[in-house]
């Protein structure tokens, strides 16, 4: 096995945000390599995400690893649950973009989303959208300003109806990088900058829904 010298993210986070869009976007690769060859990774954890010494990013444990439209045996922390899972449903490449929400949100917060404890918690913790992850960390007072684009994608990933989620990892990606070339916070410029075609329309509709 590989030496890997580094730490997990469950004990890096929260960081600031231009470091976190890195990181996730190394997550975003390696899932996007995952799906495209037919499979879900299904054990996106704090823990199983390790940064290297060299600033890399590598996927831990693969044992949940399986094919795409296949219902998810066994048990999973239930912050990161998608609702899909949660019902037993065959699990697609949306669902696995909740839990990556769920992770994005702990990177930038170091905070669960959805702060449950036991699954028959969840259905009732979904009927309210969590806060905005600028809100969490601008009662931290420890980090740079969140950006409003980065807050429309994470709450958009964490949507309970996967419609209404980006449709792939490659979306999300090149929103990210739409995201960490604007160097302002609050304005809604890294969106339009993008471009239609970067812009997942799940996020477009989000971003609506919030005027």
């Amino acid at each position: 096995m590989e030496l890997l010298e580094g730490e997990d993210l469950q004990r890096v986070a929260p960081l600031n945000w231009r470091q976190a869009c890195a990181v996730l976007r190394g997550i975003a690769s390696a899932l996007d390599l995952i799906h495209s060859k037919g499979l879900l990774y299904r054990n996106l954890l704090p823990r199983n995400v390790r940064l290297t010494s060299n600033h890399g990013v590598k996927l831990l444990d693969f044992s949940n690893i399986g094919p795409i439209g296949q219902a998810q045996d066994g048990a999973v922390f239930p912050p990161f649950m998608s609702p899909e899972l949660l019902n037993h449903r065959p699990l697609d490449q949306r669902s696995e973009l909740f839990t990556f929400g769920a992770l994005a949100y702990w990177l930038l917060t170091g905070r669960h989303a959805y702060e449950v404890a036991q699954p028959s918690e969840l259905a009732e913790a979904w009927n309210e959208p969590p806060p905005p992850p600028s809100e969490v960390v601008a009662k931290l007072g420890t980090l740079e300003e969140i950006p409003y684009a980065l807050d429309l994608l994470v709450l958009s990933l964490l949507s309970a109806d996967p419609l209404d989620r980006p449709a792939t990892v490659e979306e999300v990606m090149e929103y990210l990088i739409a995201v960490a070339e604007y160097s302002g916070t609050r304005s809604e410029e890294p969106v339009a900058s993008a471009g239609p075609s970067l812009v997942p329309d799940s996020i477009l509709k989000l971003k609506t829904k919030a005027r």
